[in-house]
């Protein structure tokens, strides 16, 4: 019952203080489950991962992983109803006052403040991932992994950037590239 309780807390703090979406979440996420011993560096890349990978919100993904690890189904659906019980509350409260004031000018300085926080912060969450998969593969000293890996990275980018190729075609060939070759 006391899990159940810390996760909800930490899950709730999560959804009430970040602004942004799943991406600025997560290096709240990260700090959390790393100093609760809830997940290791590794571990949360590879739910970062799957929650991606899977249909649904990254970051409710990624709070009904990690609760579901930590304490069963009642874990996921406490992490997860915590997750998005604050930005409910939020969103509808924020509804209510922006209907009153969208035209108002101070609305509109407010959101152009949070705009380059929300970014640096999905930049930083960026740079960490690839600082953490980048040094796991060259920890054990596999130099070929590692570029057969910027190789697979590289193409799918090239498909995301062109922009005419299916997001869903590019997730399948990439893992279907990334398991020959890698």
């Amino acid at each position: 019952m006391m899990q159940l309780l810390k996760l909800f807390l930490v899950f709730a703090k999560i959804g009430l203080f970040t602004i942004g979406g799943g991406m600025a979440m997560l290096p709240l996420v990260r700090n959390e489950m790393l100093a609760r011993g809830w997940l290791t560096e590794l571990e949360f890349v590879d739910i970062l991962g799957i929650s991606e990978a899977t249909p649904g919100p990254m970051a409710i993904n990624c709070a009904t992983f990690v609760g579901w690890r930590v304490a069963g189904l009642a874990g996921a659906a406490t992490a997860t109803l915590a997750l998005i019980l604050p930005s409910l509350i939020c969103v509808l409260l924020f509804g209510i006052v922006w209907r009153r004031y969208r035209n108002h000018p101070g609305m509109a300085r407010v959101l152009s403040t949070l705009r380059p926080i929300v970014t640096g912060l999905i930049m930083a969450v960026a740079l960490q991932l690839c600082q953490d998969v980048f040094g796991a593969a060259t920890a054990g000293a596999e130099w070929g992994q590692l570029w057969r890996s910027l190789l697979v990275a590289g193409v799918v980018c090239a498909g995301v950037l062109h922009g005419k190729v299916s997001p869903v075609l590019l997730l399948l060939s990439g893992a279907a590239l990334g398991a020959w070759i890698c």
